[in-house]
């Protein structure tokens, strides 16, 4: 949040009259007035004491000085090098606690202190540091002090000098005569304006932005006034792509787009676009030509036929469905060129009657407020606003059109320079059009500091962001590998926008401080998402360590592999070290993490398989133990039955004549020691090792 800065002038009136006599007075309400356009002047304020508040770090430094040199100027001091008999204070004003009386300075204090020169109060001098630190904060020098007060002494005094962006805002329209209507310029009639010559999709102020502003200032002195051969080029149809070729002719065309909603092309292209919304009109994408009756009206009267274009238009008004609205505007642009005055406001008032979308209000207010412009009639033209206003209060073409008419009149109040502000930092469009609109040249002074600053802002940015960028692009490239493609992508584009930031105009600044930021985000996107990866990786790799670790703790053949436990453990170092490095994020420790986890990756892959090399040993081993065991279990138990069996069934069949047969094979001694010998070597050994395998699933 921006501070509140106070400024509190002392007016020595005595010394002021002698020296200016009855223009001294004069003098300090012009001066007044142009703070009054910074600043809001507090219920404190008097004749002898003006008092001011301001938001921003140096915004009443560059007020007073501009104010108080134009004041100079307009009212002839005798000495630019002498005094004026103003003490000058600026303190800084608490949010919670209001001025009070008691708060100002005492009388003995002016006394004390040096004739038009800055002091700062208590307050400020405590966050001078903060103040001081600012970006572009001009150059600077503190002391002498004076009781409480301390001197402020800037490299160049007069700091409301700033250098001004654009000088020739005023030379188009810069000949003595009657005002066009669709542009202003007061060198020709509204019926040989070269705009009619212009489609919408002949657009400059699009690309204007990419010129430097000592180019723009040149270009300007060639252009204008209007040159023949310029306005010749025009009648050969010119397309926004040509004028990016030809620079004088883009600044040519650019001066007429920004009036466009007051020219025959903005109706012709209203008229046929298949858009609805107000700021779709200003697109040439989609645009049916259905209406005989209006295209040709509105093309004779482009070309200069007028009973031709009348009787089209007046046949579109008869028509029971026709396009009531766009053929009165048509008509009174035709009044106009006519110079039918009196029909003008007849037709544009007619188009306003017959007006039914928030589109066609927005459009007959506007051109309306054009209309009572150029009649002088300030009051009527601002009404009209204020309807269109009211279909709409976003409507940027309508914020404008109110500031403009405010400056205009000269009339503009602290509320509309805020808005104005506000639409030059927030639209670059607006930022072209407020730079080269010649309506506003009234207001050049409030108008050129806020261009400067904002100019100053994205200019900083850009450095700031494009750094930034920079920075992001040496660390993702720390993640990525030597072939990757990306490497080589972002490093094209940060030599691109290093290119691009040297031009040194409005559109490139703000470029590259986007571009920039884009940069860096997709950069930082991609390195977190990199490091996120290679954490999990690394997780993963620690759990599985971890696990072989322990399984080595537990493995009963520790000496058939003296390789395995070493490479565990310098694995598992090399991980956790890893991991630690990458939580310092920091380049150097990266680098490091990202150089070990490669030897992590490695490493893991050498232990798992040396890993699965002992666990078939194990695997193995153990099945000869179990396989022994349970093949001595098999064969005595084979052998024991065996013994058994044949004693057994010769006791139980021996008395059994049909079974003789098998008593005498169960007595016969070669029998009973292949019986043993089949059970040894055959039945025990498949026995056993069928046992083996279900206690080894086991396992």
């Amino acid at each position: 949040m921006e501070p509140t800065l106070v400024l509190i002038i002392r007016n020595h009136a005595t010394q002021g009259e002698r020296i200016l006599g009855n223009r001294w007075l004069p003098f300090i309400e012009q001066l007044r007035e142009e703070l009054g356009r910074h600043g809001d002047e507090h219920s404190l304020s008097t004749d002898t004491r003006l008092i001011f508040t301001f938001t921003g770090h140096y915004t009443p430094f560059s007020a007073l000085f501009s104010a108080l040199d134009k004041s100079k100027q307009t009212y002839h001091w005798p000495d630019a090098s002498s005094a004026t008999p103003l003490n000058f204070i600026i303190d800084l004003l608490g949010s919670k606690t209001p001025l009070r009386e008691s708060d100002l300075p005492d009388d003995e204090i002016w006394t004390k202190i040096q004739a038009e020169t800055v002091y700062l109060g208590p307050t400020l001098q405590e966050q001078w540091q903060e103040f001081a630190s600012q970006p572009n904060f001009p150059n600077h020098k503190l002391g002498p002090k004076a009781d409480d007060l301390i001197k402020i002494t800037f490299s160049v005094h007069d700091l409301g000098k700033q250098k001004t962006l654009f000088a020739y805002r005023s030379l188009p329209v810069s000949q003595k005569g009657s005002e066009c209507f669709y542009c202003g310029m007061a060198s020709h009639h509204p019926s040989q304006c070269p705009s009619k010559m212009l489609g919408m999709d002949s657009w400059g102020l699009s690309d204007i932005g990419y010129l430097s502003f000592s180019e723009l200032n040149s270009l300007y002195k060639q252009v204008f006034p209007e040159k023949p051969a310029l306005v010749a080029k025009l009648s050969g149809g010119v397309k926004t792509m040509n004028l990016r070729k030809d620079k004088e002719l883009l600044v040519f065309v650019s001066f007429f787009d920004l009036s466009v909603i007051f020219q025959l092309r903005f109706l012709w292209n209203y008229a046929f676009s298949t858009y609805s919304k107000w700021e779709t009109i200003y697109q040439t994408g989609k645009v049916k030509i259905d209406n005989r009756n209006l295209h040709l009206g509105l093309d004779c009267l482009r070309v200069g036929q007028y009973d031709q274009a009348e009787e089209m238009l007046q046949n579109e008004i008869k028509r029971r469905d026709g396009h009531k609205f766009a053929a009165n505007i048509g008509l009174a642009l035709l009044s106009l060129e006519s110079d039918r005055n009196s029909d003008v406001g007849r037709y544009f008032e007619a188009a306003r009657n017959n007006s039914k979308t928030t589109t066609e209000v927005i459009y007959t207010n506007l051109i309306l407020s054009r209309h009572f412009e150029i009649i002088k009639d300030f009051w009527s033209a601002k009404e009209a606003v204020t309807n269109a206003l009211k279909a709409d209060y976003d409507c940027l073409d309508v914020q404008y059109r109110r500031v403009q008419l405010s400056i205009r009149e000269n009339n503009m109040d602290s509320r509309e320079l805020k808005q104005l502000r506000s639409m030059i930092i927030g639209q670059k469009d607006i930022f072209i059009r407020a730079l080269l609109d010649p309506s506003l040249v009234s207001a050049q002074g409030v108008l050129n500091e806020a261009l400067s600053k904002q100019f100053k802002t994205i200019a900083f940015d850009a450095d700031h962001n494009l750094q930034e960028a920079e920075e992001e692009v040496k660390r993702l490239a720390i993640w990525l590998e030597p072939g990757d493609k990306r490497k080589a992508e972002n490093h094209k584009s940060i030599e691109s926008l290093q290119e691009q930031i040297g031009k040194k105009s409005y559109f490139h600044k703000l470029d590259v401080s986007e571009k920039s930021n884009g940069l860096f985000f997709t950069c930082r996107r991609l390195r977190k998402a990199l490091a996120d990866q290679l954490s999990y990786e690394l997780a993963r790799y620690h759990r599985q360590l971890d696990g072989y670790y322990k399984f080595w703790k537990r493995y009963p053949y520790k000496r058939l592999d003296k390789n395995f436990y070493p490479a565990v453990i310098q694995t598992l170092n090399q991980c956790r070290k890893s991991i630690k490095l990458l939580k310092e994020n920091s380049g150097r420790a990266t680098k490091e993490a990202i150089s070990l986890a490669r030897q992590v990756t490695t490493g893991y892959q050498t232990t798992k398989k040396e890993y699965g090399r002992l666990l078939l040993i194990r695997t193995i081993m153990n099945g000869l133990r179990i396989f022994a065991k349970k093949l001595l279990i098999c064969e005595s138990a084979g052998i024991l039955v065996m013994l058994l069996l044949f004693p057994a069934i010769n006791a139980t069949l021996g008395d059994t004549p049909s079974f003789d047969w098998l008593i005498q094979l169960t007595t016969d001694r070669g029998i009973q020691k292949k019986g043993i010998l089949l059970t040894s070597l055959f039945m025990a050994p498949f026995i056993a090792l069928a046992w083996t395998l279900v206690e080894l699933q086991r396992e």
